[in-house]
């Protein structure tokens, strides 16, 4: 995706003078109260930034920090938070429901995925996302969509083609899909028909947070020549010129005067439950417009298969995340997933990183385990206390050992009995652990083990994943 990065000189911020912005916000608040009715307003990534998601083009957008990664510079990690309960909408987002409420707005425009839109208060008939939802489902056979008080693919983690939700259609039984849009999966048919419609019919256009860079979001706010058109972005946009009024400002800042200018007053969030709300859910089925249907040309069906058994695998207790390597190349990795939701930033599983530079990977004799492995390992218990489940193979003389939930058998065998015994298997999560690291280890060169443990308590093939644990 670096190639969608701004040059340096595009990814500039300008900021506007107050008195600047006084005159410009003046202008546009005028043309709003003259046209009540007839503002449709645009929103991109930058109007989610001060609630603590990235954009993508910014300054430390996702693109510009990715193409300063391709090109060797030191880059800070970041996240992009796009699922986290903890992400609340911004002043930008609440002051668009009272323009709904106070009826200026005819519609609202976006190519934000993260919900934030929907959460904030806007209603399903003034919504089109061109870009999807990530609290939204849908199904590609019947069309019906489903809002869940929660990102949607919390239960089932895929970021394959399939785009899957782990969960099925209630009316029709088929596959649930994600609805947010990545490059190179098709836009909403629906929406966007809709979108282009309601941006002809404009009479005033607000366009906020966006560089106006993807096609063909980009040309929807100028179909209508006479509307008054006002862009709010802190970076340079193609469309500078067309636009009749344009102001360098963050969209908090412009948005909280164009209130004021209003005699409006921003409301306070409240988060509050719309899956359980049958009114609520009524207006979303009729009026809330994503895709025709049946679709499929928004995902691959070729997918489903290898993206089911990834969501699985999680059910098993064996997580799959995707990572960016310093050289900017995301690939998969595996990962243990626990129940304690404390300490998980996104909402997926509890992630307990492995360790990668473990000095006693390098003492295991594979090939003398994949040898010495029985294909009935799974239904050995601790060769001390016979315990069925809980249960570690030690990878330096293969005994099978209960673990710290049980009689601790593995734990004195590798800290009392036998010190240099420090590396083992789990049964249970087919994990690795090394007692001298206190931490779990993962490295290529552990990948045939795994393997193989997969096979005996699974009966199948471990998935090709690069790295595993």
């Amino acid at each position: 995706m670096a190639h969608t990065a701004l040059s340096e000189d595009e990814i500039t911020e300008y900021f506007d003078d107050d008195a600047t912005v006084d005159k410009n916000v003046a202008l546009i608040a005028e043309a709003i109260r003259n046209n009540p009715g007839g503002l449709v307003i645009y929103t991109g990534a930058g109007i989610s930034t001060s609630c603590g998601i990235s954009d993508f083009r910014g300054p430390s957008g996702i693109w510009t920090r990715q193409n300063q990664i391709q090109q060797g510079k030191p880059v800070e990690q970041r996240s992009r938070v796009v699922q986290s309960s903890e992400t609340h909408p911004s002043p930008s987002h609440m002051a668009i429901v009272a323009l709904q409420n106070s009826n200026y707005l005819c519609k609202l425009i976006s190519t934000n995925c993260d919900g934030l839109h929907i959460r904030s208060g806007v209603l399903p008939d003034k919504i089109l996302e061109l870009h999807g939802n990530c609290y939204i489902e849908a199904c590609p056979s019947c069309g019906k969509c489903y809002y869940r008080d929660y990102p949607v693919d919390l239960e089932g983690f895929d970021r394959s083609r399939a785009v899957l939700t782990g969960r099925q259609c209630p009316s029709c039984g088929d596959l649930l899909r994600r609805t947010d849009v990545a490059f190179g999966q098709s836009l909403p048919d629906l929406a966007l028909a809709s979108a282009e419609y309601y941006s002809s019919m404009a009479k005033v256009v607000l366009i906020m947070g966006t560089s106006l860079r993807v096609f063909p979001a980009c040309e929807l706010p100028f179909k209508n020549r006479s509307a008054v058109s006002c862009i709010v972005n802190l970076q340079k946009t193609p469309y500078d010129k067309k636009a009749k009024i344009r102001i360098f400002a963050p969209t908090d800042v412009f948005i909280q005067k164009l209130m004021a200018r209003l005699g409006l007053e921003i409301p306070q969030f409240e988060e509050r439950s719309r899956e359980n709300d049958p009114h609520w859910h009524e207006l979303f089925g009729q009026h809330y417009q994503f895709r025709s249907a049946p679709d499929s040309s928004w995902f691959d069906r070729r997918d489903d298969e290898t993206a089911l058994r990834f969501l699985e695998e999680q059910k098993r207790g064996i997580g799959v995340k995707m990572v960016t390597d310093q050289h900017g190349q995301v690939h998969m990795e595996r990962y243990v997933v626990d129940d304690d939701v404390d300490m998980d930033c996104d909402l997926d599983g509890f992630e307990i990183y492995p360790k990668k530079n473990c000095p006693h990977v390098g003492q295991v004799d594979v090939r003398e385990i994949l040898c010495s492995i029985p294909e009935d390992i799974m239904a050995r218990g601790c060769e001390i206390c016979k315990e069925p489940e809980e249960n570690w193979l030690c990878l330096f003389c293969y005994k099978l050992l209960c673990g710290r939930l049980k009689n601790q058998h593995m734990l004195l065998h590798a800290t009392k009995e036998h010190t240099s015994h420090v590396l083992c298997a789990s049964m249970m999560d087919l994990s690795f652990w090394c007692y001298d690291c206190n931490s779990y280890v993962t490295s290529p060169s552990l990948t045939p083990i795994f393997d193989l443990l997969h096979q005996c308590k699974f009966n199948e093939s471990a998935l090709p994943i690069h790295d595993l644990m």
